[in-house]
């Protein structure tokens, strides 16, 4: 990202109307080493000869500051200001601020960081601020002695208005809308694809085995029990030894008959 900086630039004293704004706690935006010390010489942060800004890298962190009180403690308890504004949209984007470039106020105040020294400290911290879109509008960054933060600057005059002891600020250019910092991809939107509904698979045909059929057969019926024959015995009148010869003759008789009569045929 490209910056143009006005290095240690002082402003005058001024009038400003304020508006609102949100401050943020030194805890929140703050590194600071503020010790005590009980040496008899002391300085007034209220001179800005009397304290270091220095931004470490303004092209990458303009959001970042160290200030510090050069070693020595405060004679009185004393409030700086960390802040940041944006400039106008048809600001000329030279990265400078003042009468001869009329674009770059009025600026509303973006962000503040409170700086809180008590009389007796050695200030001597890394501060941050947020910091506001570069690829929307110009930006800038000022550290001032003040009690209260500068929320709106109207002119030429910057935070130098009423209250103000001193400020050391510059300006950060807005990006061009094709530099790569500005530029959004837009997420592709994944094109939704129809789940394949599976053609069921018919089951495989089972082949039964034949019932074999029973064939119930009637049970033989036993024939019929014959009634037993009951021989009665004739009485023995003594008659069978008479008639014995005659019938045995009558029966050789019948027999010699009945053959002549077969071969005869």
């Amino acid at each position: 990202m490209k910056v143009k900086q006005i290095s240690a630039m002082m402003l005058g004293v001024f009038t400003v109307v304020g508006v609102a704004s949100a401050v943020v706690a030194p805890s929140a935006g703050a590194t600071s080493n503020l010790s005590s010390t009980s040496a008899s010489q002391c300085v007034d942060l209220n001179v800005s000869s009397n304290v270091k800004v220095h931004w470490a890298d303004t092209a990458n962190k303009p959001g970042t500051v160290t200030v510090s009180s050069n070693g020595l403690p405060a004679c009185a308890d004393t409030t700086l200001w960390f802040s940041s504004f944006t400039l106008p949209k048809n600001y000329d984007n030279s990265g400078v601020f003042g009468a001869d470039h009329p674009t770059s106020f009025p600026q509303k105040g973006f962000a503040h960081t409170k700086i809180s020294v008590k009389a007796g400290q050695v200030l001597n911290g890394t501060y941050t601020v947020s910091q506001p879109d570069v690829c929307q509008a110009a930006a800038q960054y000022d550290v001032y002695a003040r009690d209260t933060a500068v929320s709106y600057i109207p002119d030429a005059k910057g935070v130098m208005q009423s209250g103000t002891k001193w400020a050391w600020g510059f300006v950060v250019k807005k990006l061009d809308s094709t530099d790569a910092a500005c530029k959004v991809e837009t997420p592709k939107t994944p094109t939704p694809t129809t789940p394949k509904t599976p053609t069921p698979t018919p089951p495989a045909k089972t082949t039964e085995a034949p019932v074999p059929t029973v064939v119930k057969q009637a049970a033989a019926e036993a024939p019929a029990a014959q009634p037993a024959q009951t021989v009665s015995e004739l009485p023995h009148t003594g008659l069978e030894t008479i008639f014995a010869p005659v019938l045995g003759a009558g029966a050789v008789a019948a027999a010699a008959a009945y053959a002549v009569r077969r071969f005869r045929k």
